[in-house]
C-alpha cells in the first residue's frame, strides 16, 4: 500500500464518495459540452497532474518557459496564484516590471516572474478571463497554464500531466482522504505524460499509465543544480559544498523529498524542520530555527527556492549569521526523448527550433 495513505483522517473517508462523484459529474458535463469552455487566439499548453501537491509542476513549467524564451517566443505564464491574498486578474510581470509580492501573487508565480524577467506572468482564479487579459494587453506567442489540468473552462492545445514515480496511482484515495484530484481515467484527456523520479520502477510506472491511456510517456527527474546565496544571489556549484553540514527547513507538500534530495547531493543535515505547504513562518518559528542552528553546529542554512521567495529576509538576517542562508535550485532533467518532447512543444506553439 502507498505509504502516503497512513495518515488518512477517519472523519474524511465518508466525504470521498461525494468528492469522487462531484469531479466525475463535472468532467462528464465538460466532455459533453454541457459546461462551456472558451479559448483564446494563442496556443495554450497546460502543465498539471491528477494528484495534489508536490509533483514537479513548477520545475516542469520553468522548463517549458525556458525552452520558449530561448527561442525568442514571447512567453506567458498563467496561474491561479494559490493562497494569494488578492482576487481577480493581477499582472505579476509584463516582461519588464515585477509587481506585487509572494503574498499578493502567490509564491510560485512570483518565483517564476523573478527567475524569468522576460516572461509574462498573470494570476487569476478564472483562467479564461486571465488568458483573455493576457492576450489583450501583453500579446504572448504562447501561454503556459500552470496547474491547469482540472481547470477545463479554458481550452488548451496541449495537456501535459506529471506523475511522480514515488506515488503511483495504485491504492490512492480521492481528496480529502487522499491525494487524488480526479480519477486516473482522466489521463485520456492528456496528450503527454511525464513520469518523474521513477528510478528502477519506470517500466512498472509505464504499465500502470497504460491502463488508462496510450499517449507518449516521457521519463525525467527533478535534480538539484546549484545553491544560491540568499543575501547576494551568488550561485555556487554543488561540487564545492558536498561536505557542508546544514540546517534545512521547508514548507512544501512533500518535505521528505527535499530532505532526500539534500542527502543524495551529499549534504549532512544536522536539523530538518518542515511546515505545512505554503506556510508563512511566524516570528516564533524564525526564532526557533535560529536556536536550532546555533545548537546544531551546522555551518549553513538551506531551504527550497519557493521557501526563499516567501521568506522574510530581514528576519533571516537577524537570526542567522551573515551569508549562511542558501536555497537549492532544482530543474527538470529528461532521461530520454527530450528532443521529441521539445518538438511537441514547438509544433504546438508554432515555434521554430
Amino acid at each position: 500500500m502507498n505509504a502516503l495513505l497512513d495518515d488518512i483522517a477517519p472523519w474524511s473517508m465518508p466525504l470521498v464518495p461525494l468528492y469522487a462523484a462531484a469531479t466525475g459529474v463535472r468532467n462528464w458535463c465538460y466532455d459533453r459540452k454541457f459546461l462551456p469552455s472558451g479559448s483564446v487566439d494563442v496556443p495554450v499548453i497546460s502543465v498539471g497532474n491528477i494528484t495534489a501537491g508536490g509533483n514537479g509542476k513548477t520545475p516542469a513549467t520553468e522548463y517549458i518557459v525556458r525552452h520558449f524564451l530561448c527561442r525568442k517566443a514571447r512567453t506567458g505564464v498563467l496561474s491561479r496564484g494559490y493562497r494569494r491574498s488578492t482576487r481577480g486578474t493581477l499582472v505579476v510581470s509584463d516582461g519588464n516590471t515585477l509587481s506585487g509580492s509572494p503574498d499578493t501573487t502567490g509564491d510560485e508565480p512570483y518565483q517564476i516572474a523573478r527567475k524569468f524577467p522576460e516572461a509574462l506572468v498573470v494570476v487569476d482564479e478564472d483562467r479564461l478571463r486571465g488568458a483573455a487579459v493576457m492576450c489583450d494587453s501583453l500579446h504572448p506567442d504562447v501561454i503556459v497554464l500552470d496547474d491547469g489540468f482540472q481547470h477545463r473552462r479554458l481550452r488548451r492545445n496541449l495537456d501535459i500531466v506529471l506523475i511522480d514515480g514515488r506515488e503511483l496511482l495504485e491504492g490512492l484515495h480521492f481528496l480529502p482522504a487522499g491525494r487524488l484530484r480526479e480519477s486516473p481515467t482522466s489521463l485520456r484527456r492528456a496528450q503527454a505524460v511525464i513520469l518523474l523520479n521513477c528510478g528502477d520502477s519506470l517500466s512498472r510506472a509505464v504499465k500502470i499509465v497504460r491502463q488508462y491511456t496510450d499517449v507518449t510517456c516521457y521519463h525525467a527527474e527533478i535534480e538539484p543544480v546549484n545553491l544560491t546565496r540568499m543575501s547576494t544571489g551568488e550561485r555556487i556549484s554543488l561540487n564545492n559544498t558536498l561536505k557542508r553540514d546544514c540546517l534545512a527547513f521547508c514548507a512544501i507538500a512533500k518535505p521528505k523529498n527535499f530532505l532526500s534530495t539534500l542527502q543524495s547531493a551529499g549534504f549532512v543535515v544536522r536539523e530538518f524542520t518542515s511546515f505545512a505547504d505554503h506556510h508563512a513562518l511566524t516570528d516564533e518559528e524564525y526564532d526557533h530555527l535560529g536556536k536550532e542552528f546555533r545548537s546544531s553546529g551546522a555551518s549553513m542554512v538551506v531551504t527550497t527556492e519557493k521557501d526563499a521567495v516567501r521568506s522574510d529576509s530581514a528576519r533571516l538576517s537577524q537570526i542567522f549569521p551573515s551569508g549562511v542562508c542558501y536555497f537549492l535550485e532544482i530543474r527538470l532533467s529528461f532521461r530520454d526523448r527530450e528532443g521529441e518532447f521539445q518538438s511537441l512543444l514547438n509544433t504546438t506553439a508554432g515555434v521554430t527550433a
